[in-house]
């Protein structure tokens, strides 16, 4: 009895210990270290596809899409989806992938300051000229794009 509640100690003791928790500037370092990587990347497989912007009703034209998925042909690795909109501005948006994991977001207008979105273990960690709402929809976005790209490359 008292050999099993040594280990039970043992074993209750082990696992409280203390976690390391890596710097917040650290995983930025290395977020836009990962995205330079995947810009400059030369052997990458890209896809293109382009549509038409309507209003909510679906009838009225409001502009055009490009939308460019750029993977590893080999695995199916996704790194970069690229979407970008012209209405009566243009909005590019990057929705950055490593390890299958959506990481950062920026978005880019004519007008406006570029926004960006740090994203590390499915949580944002970092934002810049960015509010809730907008986070949402993008973050909705990246996982309809990705949901698509897997349903793509299933075949």
């Amino acid at each position: 009895m008292k050999q099993i509640m040594v280990l039970v100690m043992l074993v209750v003791l082990s696992s409280c210990g203390t976690k390391v928790k890596k710097p917040i500037e650290d995983v930025l370092k290395e977020i836009d270290s990962y995205v330079s990587e995947i810009n400059r990347k030369e052997n990458i497989s890209k896809t293109s596809s382009e549509g038409v912007l309507t209003d909510a009703s679906g009838f009225k034209d409001t502009g055009k899409y490009t939308l460019n998925t750029y993977y590893n042909k080999l695995n199916n690795t996704l790194y970069r989806i690229e979407n970008i909109e012209i209405t009566n501005k243009v909005i590019a948006e990057n929705f950055y992938f490593k390890e299958n994991d959506l990481v950062f977001v920026s978005t880019h207008t004519n007008k406006e300051a570029p926004e960006k979105l740090y994203i590390y273990k499915d949580k944002i960690i970092n934002k810049s000229n960015m509010d809730s709402e907008h986070q949402k929809i993008l973050l909705n976005k990246a996982s309809l794009f990705k949901k698509e790209f897997e349903k793509a490359t299933k075949n």
